[in-house]
């Protein structure tokens, strides 16, 4: 979790979050999150795995941005905050995977 060195998430950056209020905004709407985490990690696995390589946080977040963009929830929360930045999206994104990435990882490894 938080501190892993396989996590894209910076201190500062979680701070940030905190401050504006998305940790508790992603308590709300975790399963949300869950699921589109979930999804960008199987299809990241797919790919990094078929090189033999391990998933990794960067690998999965490329695939997690292109939904959070145009997830409505995610960006009315955004826009209601004047978060208006693209980079909070990929911050939002590191935070979702620094939460789930043991539950993620362990799921799909299981199987399900």
């Amino acid at each position: 979790m938080f501190g892993d060195p396989d996590i894209a998430l910076t201190a500062q950056e979680h701070q940030a979050l905190t401050d504006a209020e998305l940790t508790d905004f992603f308590s709300q709407h975790r399963s949300l999150y869950h699921a589109m985490a979930e999804k960008a990690y199987e299809y990241s696995k797919s790919a990094v795995e078929a090189a033999n390589l391990p998933v990794r946080i960067d690998d999965v977040i490329q695939a997690l941005l292109p939904p959070l963009e145009i997830e409505p929830t995610l960006r009315e929360r955004l826009a209601e905050k004047r978060l208006n930045q693209k980079f909070w999206f990929k911050r939002f994104g590191n935070y979702v995977l620094d939460q789930l990435w043991e539950e993620i990882a362990n799921d799909s490894s299981e199987g399900g």
